[in-house]
């Protein structure tokens, strides 16, 4: 679902559970736990290195694209600002995007 200029749309209330097709890994499910116990806020990739999920903060993005390839439907806090003008420009990290 794309918002305004073709962007993911402003998550308005995550559901909760994905897809049981969808098969993770421990730290991609731990990943996954962490962007829903602090939705809608946004997740930083500095979070994601305190907890032990990823090593170093680039690492993030990777994890991120794995991700989005097994069908989890995550948003960076850039993409939010091209569906809203007004999240801060200075608002950085992940968070999970509704369906």
């Amino acid at each position: 679902v794309t918002g305004r200029n073709g962007g993911p749309q402003k998550a308005l209330g995550y559901p909760g559970s994905l897809c049981k097709s969808i098969k993770l890994s421990e730290k991609e499910q731990a990943f996954v736990d962490i962007l829903l116990k602090k939705w809608p806020m946004f997740t930083t990739a500095k979070t994601l290195v305190r907890r032990g999920i990823v090593p170093v903060a680039g690492h993030a993005s990777t994890k991120v694209t794995q991700l989005r390839k097994k069908g989890v439907p995550v948003e960076s806090a850039k993409q939010a600002r091209l569906g809203d003008e007004s999240l801060s420009s200075s608002t950085r990290g992940y968070r999970l995007i509704s369906s």
